[in-house]
């Protein structure tokens, strides 16, 4: 099959979103299918090879087309959608349309079936209530009017009625979606997951004797859950801790909190009252895409807060924490 997967998205990405797109579209050429994955350009100086970036090998069959945006950010989208349409309606036409934006989907919804490609609508929650919640989850979100949310809801309802197939990632919220809207046919449920080297090896290289440590790995934004561990690990005294996370691209560093000294606790997780000692691009491993990350390494009361590894501060101190 020929199939057009629309991402309105730079690529790279440093998000899951861009990793789990491209993942998509790798696994789906890799069987046999022809994919083309319709993105932004990437904004780096140099730009970069988005299958080098996630770590994954050229293939036959996985073309990635850009489109050239510019302006300020409705006119860029605008120029994303128009695109979306051309490459989906102009001949040769795709087998089907692929994508995980809902602005998009609800687009080609509008059409009628004869006149598009069957459409495949890959969903990640339930917009209205993603978009009201938003602001208590990321420091930068504007609250939703409730115009925006009547909207959402419309493309939501359109999407599930229209779309030829439908994905989500639990069977909650495909139930959630047939209770709001009525059942439907062809609903896969497809759980995230990762992608595991198969000759990979779990080998503890650090050492081998004091204090266990719980580890968390990235992006800071408080629905991937690091509050609820940082507030776990206030009640183990016996256990230390240690985040690794952030990127000069994202804003998940801005409303990062840590409980308080005296007490191990905080009664608001995100209401920043830490200074950063140092901030400075850092790699995890040489070989790390995701460069610029901060480690906190937390003994109860949390003792130390740093940006690279082997520079572990506590009150402007080396710690000797062992570096990431």
């Amino acid at each position: 099959m020929d199939l057009l997967y629309l991402a309105d998205i730079r690529l790279p990405l440093e998000r899951a979103n861009g990793l789990q797109t491209v993942s998509t579209c790798h696994a789906l050429a890799a069987r046999g299918h022809r994919v083309t994955l319709l993105v932004r350009p990437d904004t780096a100086a140099d730009a970069r090879d988005p299958l080098a970036f996630y770590g994954l090998d050229p293939i036959d069959g996985f073309e990635i087309a850009r489109v050239p945006v510019a302006g300020p950010a409705p006119l860029r989208r605008a120029h994303y959608l128009a695109a979306a349409v051309r490459h989906s309606l102009t001949p040769p036409r795709p087998t089907a349309v692929f994508t995980r934006d809902l602005g998009v989907a609800s687009l080609l919804a509008r059409l009628p079936r004869a006149g598009r490609p069957p459409l495949v609508y890959e969903s990640h929650g339930y917009a209205p209530t993603v978009s009201a919640l938003m602001p208590t989850l990321h420091a930068r979100a504007a609250s939703a009017s409730a115009a925006k949310l009547a909207r959402l809801e419309r493309r939501e309802r359109r999407v599930w009625g229209s779309a030829d197939g439908y994905v989500t990632l639990t069977t909650a919220h495909a139930e959630e979606l047939a209770d709001r809207y009525g059942p439907r046919r062809a609903v896969a449920i497809v759980p995230d997951g990762t992608r595991l080297i198969a000759e990979r090896a779990f080998t503890w290289t650090g050492p081998r004797a004091g204090r266990p440590i719980v580890a968390y790995a990235g992006h800071l934004y408080p629905w991937k859950g690091v509050d609820v561990l940082i507030e776990a690990l206030a009640l183990l005294p016996d256990v230390d801790g240690r985040i690794v996370g952030g990127h000069p691209r994202e804003p998940d560093l801005d409303p990062v909190d840590l409980p308080d000294e005296t007490n191990g606790q905080t009664s608001d997780f995100w209401r920043p009252k830490w200074i950063l000692v140092n901030r400075r691009r850092s790699r995890v491993r040489s070989d790390e895409p995701f460069d610029a990350t901060l480690t906190l390494n937390l003994r109860p009361p949390p003792l130390a807060v740093g940006v690279a590894p082997g520079l572990l501060t506590r009150r402007g101190r080396p710690s000797n924490a062992v570096a990431v």
